[in-house]
């Protein structure tokens, strides 16, 4: 029978920072997953949320990232520099704020340690124990499909089956019909929290797996125009991913196609467009991916943020100035919230840009699988900024190695482990559908997410060493990994 969490699990408000030690709350036990978790009120110290991870999945997956989806390696030469200079061009109308602390604050850019502390003690804590392997099995098979309906599964079952591939290595995968009572746990759309591993009996080795935060932008007018760069990304964006359902178009930098060396900047984007057109939409990535950055600092648990610092920090953040990653990045990035454009200055005083990569995504499901290929950062990040039908449409995401199913809705916010078994279940529209256009006619479920690119630390390595070109046999490689190619 599946579970759902307790009333005090229920949507946390991310507009207030008004809450006291005692309503901060913590389970009062450890329980399998198959039994109902009951919170209460209890004390925490703001560093009891700085866990860390001490123990990683031992599931392995293909790496997506290596084949040539149609990104480019960064060459001077190539389609020119995609930024104009200073800000983007204010419309007739619009107000024009620069560093304006008032909407610092409405965004909550502004909020110090204790703030962040006080706002993330609002947020329940749960603490899981990782399914046996027959027990997932039984859930979320590791490289199958899932879909949450038997009538998803029958519409999509011959499709798989009979479907010409993208890319011909890749496996035909089945699908897996999970009964709707097999759920060991059920987010609802109004209930958040921050999950936390705790197999291991020693608590040092307990960690955090993933993080849900309803209402994450405070701002809608924002959150609209975050979606419509969304649709219009969508459309004019290559897709990154042709095998799965839906559309998905990547963003910044990416380690490049299979067998080459030089970090590249993914070309994302049609070249039949003006490249005037293009320049503002890369902006637009650019702005988005280091919103959802700085919003996410406040708001994510200190370890998964330092997680994502530790790594960034030799890496470059995600800049489209130039398509060279050794020059200068932007000075600004720049929002809209109705008809106020905002800039916000990035540097030592100001904003930080975001991770090094990013996605766009729309309808978007994804197989059981896991990215334990990814040596640096195996936290992902992800905000939903439309989504126009219940959960009965599915398209849930889902942690396998838990049996946790988490509806989805409009301005979700969520944290997972990419290096364990996740997905997204198969969203009930028609089996196949790739057009923009029809995808947002069946079902409107868009979103963004920012992470750091598989092997992006070797690419650059190899990008400053040898430029973008492969070493001669006689030149002595020492950041060649076999495997790489």
């Amino acid at each position: 029978m599946a579970h759902t969490l307790p009333s005090r699990a229920k949507r946390a408000r991310s507009s207030s920072t008004e809450s006291t030690s005692d309503e901060r709350l913590h389970p009062t036990l450890l329980r399998e997953p198959s039994k109902r978790l009951k919170a209460t009120s209890t004390a925490l110290e703001p560093g009891t949320l700085d866990l860390t991870s001490s123990e990683q999945s031992e599931s392995s997956e293909p790496d997506d990232s290596e084949q040539d989806d149609g990104h480019s390696p960064i060459d001077e030469a190539d389609q020119g520099r995609a930024y104009p200079e200073g800000p983007p061009k204010v419309l007739p109308g619009h107000n024009h704020l620069i560093n304006d602390p008032e909407w610092q604050h409405r965004l909550r850019l502004d909020w110090s340690r204790e703030q962040v502390d006080e706002y993330l003690s609002g947020l329940p804590i749960f603490h899981f124990r990782r399914l046996s392997e027959e027990e997932r099995n039984g859930i979320t098979p590791k490289g199958y499909w899932i879909a949450e309906s038997e009538a998803v599964a029958q519409a999509y079952g011959p499709f798989f089956e009979n479907r010409k591939l993208a890319d011909p290595r890749r496996p035909r995968l089945g699908v897996f019909f999970t009964e709707p009572g097999a759920w060991k746990q059920i987010v609802r759309t109004q209930d958040c929290g921050i999950f936390v591993d705790a197999t291991s009996f020693n608590p040092e080795k307990h960690f955090i797996f993933g993080v849900v935060i309803r209402d994450f932008l405070p701002e809608t007018e924002v959150l609209k125009w975050m979606q419509k760069v969304a649709l219009r990304t969508v459309a004019m964006g290559r897709d990154a991913r042709r095998d799965d359902n839906g559309r998905m178009v990547q963003h910044s930098y990416t380690r490049g196609a299979r067998g080459k060396y030089p970090i590249t900047a993914a070309a994302n984007i049609e070249k039949r467009y003006d490249p005037e057109v293009i320049s503002q939409h890369q902006h637009d990535h650019v702005s988005i991916q280091s919103l959802l950055w700085n919003m996410a600092r406040k708001k994510m648990p200190h370890s998964i943020t330092e997680a994502f610092e530790s790594v960034m920090a030799g890496l470059p953040r995600s800049n489209w100035n130039t398509k060279r990653v050794d020059r200068d990045a932007i000075s600004n990035i720049s929002i809209k919230a109705g008809d106020i454009d905002l800039d916000f200055t990035t540097g030592p005083e100001g904003l930080e840009l975001g991770p090094p990569s990013g996605f766009c995504a729309s309808q978007y499901s994804k197989e059981c699988h896991s990215d334990a290929n990814h040596p640096l950062c195996s936290y992902v990040a992800s905000l939903t900024t439309e989504r126009n039908a219940g959960p009965e449409r599915f398209g849930s995401f889902f942690w396998a190695d838990y049996g946790i199913k988490v509806e989805n809705s409009t301005n979700t916010f969520i944290v997972h482990r990419s290096d364990m078994l996740h997905g997204t279940t198969l969203h009930d529209v028609e089996p196949g559908c790739k057009d923009a256009d029809a995808l947002v006619k069946n079902l409107v479920h868009s979103g963004w997410s920012m992470f750091v690119a598989n092997n992006l630390e070797k690419a650059l390595a190899r990008y400053k060493k040898y430029g973008n070109r492969k070493p001669d046999e006689n030149e002595d490689d020492e950041d060649f990994d076999p495997e790489d190619e």
